[in-house]
């Protein structure tokens, strides 16, 4: 993988900035609605306290359900509550319900589970409209309309205050318009048409449906509505209900419109307020959520989409509470209501067509309970500029990042496979080495690696030196005896004197021996190099060496004045005192042959640095600047030998041996009017 797809590969890592942002904001959303639903619910038990403490009294022509406490249901056993709807004009009396200034979900469930009723009050009449679920229809066949075995309707009010009881029974002898009769209490007809009621029956087709009118004065604070059920002349009859028989019905309920002016009064704006009795009944409402303001749609289409994904982020986790085909819609379901009823405040979240709505429902002192909903519109708004702002700059960053890096990675590799190319195209065809690298002088690892290269570049062309010199040397130091061996035999072949055949032999006897010296000086290097490998190491100290070497020196060589310095004569070394020895023996020597009569050469011991120094000095020529890197490697020399001899140059080849057997190395050096050599050996540490 490449220096720039690991590169981007780690700018994919920077992708995490943007979502932690997101969480980030998301965890800023929640932590705002729980404040939002905290203050909620204090506005919601301050309204609580107030609305508890004022008098609400009676809605002009209506009656308000006195609801049971908080934490205990109403009895189920007496009668189901009858709400009525407001409505904004009367309807017209025709049995069809498509003119009701009211949804059509605001209706009852009568006790069937499929039939139902809907109620409504105008400026003078109470209007019923009874759908009836009957797959066998029976109308009256005459005219009396005595309640016998046939399909009608029962409408019962009272007032529990001592009023009259009233019942009334619908039964039709065709569609249409009819009078209803009243009825006594046990539903049979008295004869008497109630002329002040109005009503209508149309068949449909799994049943019938009728739609009355009461005059307001007539209708008593309880009210009932059911029907009779008979599937064929003189069968049994089946009746339902809304009340239990021998009770009376439930309470006619209305919406209190005095505590909804209350309610509007108190209520701070962008909050919707409900007040429900115990069973759940709207009795008064105000107050409006905020509106969410949707996407532009003429704006641009991107902004759009950036809004709605960020809505959906924000509000993806609020539940969906859809409306309970049951329940109508003056009745409010929902699990905050229900725990309210039950007595304990509750908070509930969840999406509705307007945005996410926080809900707060408290009981009330007197029963019932109050719900308040708010939308989250402002934390949406901000969480939408948040999330905004904080994608806008980390896109941002992550873009300039990319190029930053895409740019940092271009320029890596342009300067790796120029050093590649270089390090590759470094040995030419015909075996020369380009030492000189690019980027030797960039300060960072790179640099480093360049700089390591071309050092190792130069080592391998000194060392391709040496080996292309050592040839010649090989053959300047061989050619000269064998030239003098050629041409002393030709001498003695063409010679017939014996003074020059004996002299021609001297001479070839020169050569062949002049020959084996230069066999014996590589024998000795290769058996050098054996004998290290083989030679058992000890613990010494190198100053009785050092000390009894300079006194043979100086009396092999009285001509030159050799001395001893022995600074710490208790400094130890691991290794072998008789390769130490042959050390000190190819020095002396080497200095010897580079000093004149008289010269002084001394031998010195001291310790630096955890390392023994043993310098040996000579007075004389300076070493030549082209050998100084050379100088310890085999077959170089700068000199010939007094005796004639050769000189191969392998002398400073065993010291150098002999210093990294013992761990250490070998340096010359120039001094003022001299040489200095010194092997410098790491000391025996103590324990």
């Amino acid at each position: 993988m490449s220096l720039r797809t690991q590169l981007l590969a780690l700018l994919l890592v920077t992708l995490l900035l943007p979502w932690a942002g997101c969480q980030t904001v998301r965890e800023l959303e929640e932590a705002l609605r729980d404040g939002q639903a905290q203050t909620l619910r204090d506005t919601a038990q301050a309204l609580a306290s107030v609305i508890g403490t004022q008098d609400r009294g009676t809605p002009s022509g209506g009656h308000v359900a006195t609801p049971a406490p908080p934490g205990r249901p109403p009895p189920a056993a007496r009668g189901e509550g009858l709400f009525v709807h407001p409505l904004s004009r009367a309807p017209e009396t025709d049995g069809f319900d498509a003119n009701w200034p009211v949804s059509g979900e605001a209706r009852h469930r009568l006790p069937d589970g499929i039939s139902w009723l809907r109620i409504g009050r105008s400026e003078r009449h109470l209007h019923l409209f009874v759908s009836v679920i009957d797959d066998s229809v029976l109308m009256t066949p005459g005219t009396d309309r005595s309640g016998g075995l046939f399909d009608r309707v029962l409408v019962k009010t009272a007032d529990p205050s001592g009023g009259p009881v009233r019942r009334w029974l619908f039964a039709a002898e065709a569609p249409g318009q009819f009078t209803p009769v009243e009825a006594d209490a046990q539903w049979r007809s008295t004869g008497r048409a109630a002329a002040t009621l109005l009503a209508n029956w149309q068949p449909r087709r799994d049943g019938y449906q009728v739609e009355i009118r009461i005059p307001l004065p007539l209708v008593g604070e309880h009210l009932g509505v059911g029907f009779v059920d008979v599937d064929q002349p003189g069968g049994a009859e089946r009746p339902v209900l809304s009340w239990s028989p021998g009770f009376l019905p439930g309470r006619r309920i209305e919406p209190d419109a005095r505590l909804a002016t209350d309610l509007r009064r108190l209520l701070p704006a962008g909050i919707r307020a409900e007040v429900l009795d115990a069973e759940g009944w709207r009795l008064a409402a105000a107050g409006s959520l905020t509106p969410v303001s949707g996407p532009d749609p003429t704006g641009p289409l991107l902004s759009a989409l950036r809004d709605r994904w960020f809505t959906w982020w924000l509000e993806g986790s609020a539940p969906t509470r859809a409306p309970d085909p049951q329940e109508p819609v003056a009745r409010t379901a929902g699990t905050e209501g229900t725990a309210a009823l039950d007595g304990e405040p509750a908070t509930a979240r969840y999406r509705g067509p307007d945005g996410t709505r926080v809900a707060v429902a408290v009981p009330l002192a007197e029963g019932g309970i109050l719900l308040l909903e708010q939308g989250s519109a402002d934390i949406v708004t901000l969480g939408n500029r948040a999330l905004t702002r904080m994608l806008t700059l980390a896109l941002v960053f992550t873009g300039l990042l990319a190029m930053l890096l895409l740019g940092y990675a271009s320029w890596l590799s342009w300067r790796v496979r120029r050093l590649s190319q270089a390090a590759t195209e470094a040995l030419g065809p015909r075996g020369e080495v380009r030492t000189t690298l690019p980027g030797r002088g960039g300060r960072d690892e790179l640099g480093d690696l360049a700089r390591s290269f071309s050092a190792l570049l130069d080592r391998v062309a000194g060392y391709t030196s040496y080996l292309r010199g050592l040839g010649s040397r090989l053959s300047h130091e061989m050619k000269t005896p064998l030239a003098i061996v050629s041409a002393s035999l030709e001498n003695v072949r063409d010679s017939r004197d014996d003074a020059v055949i004996a002299a021609g032999l001297d001479r070839a006897r020169e050569g062949t021996l002049r020959l084996q010296h230069i066999l014996a000086a590589l024998t000795e290097a290769s058996q050098a190099e054996d004998m290290l490998r083989s030679t058992p190491r000890e613990h010494y100290r190198p100053a009785p060496v050092i000390a009894s070497c300079a006194a043979a020196y100086a009396a092999v060589h009285p001509q030159h004045a050799i001395e001893a310095r022995l600074t710490d004569e208790h400094i130890e070394l691991e290794g072998s005192p008789e390769l130490l020895a042959q050390a000190l023996d190819k020095l002396v020597d080497n200095a010897v042959d580079f000093t004149g009569d008289g010269g002084n050469i001394s031998l010195e011991l001291r310790s630096h640095g955890g390392l023994a120094e043993i310098a040996v000095t000579n007075a004389g020529p300076p070493l030549p600047a082209a050998l100084e890197g050379q100088l310890f490697d085999s077959l170089v020399s700068l000199r010939e030998r007094s005796d004639g001899r050769p000189h191969l140059g392998l002398g400073l080849y065993v010291v150098r041996l002999v210093a990294e057997f013992h761990g250490g190395q070998v340096h010359a050096k120039n001094i003022p009017g001299g040489v200095c050599v010194t092997l410098r050996l790491p000391l025996l540490m103590p324990g």
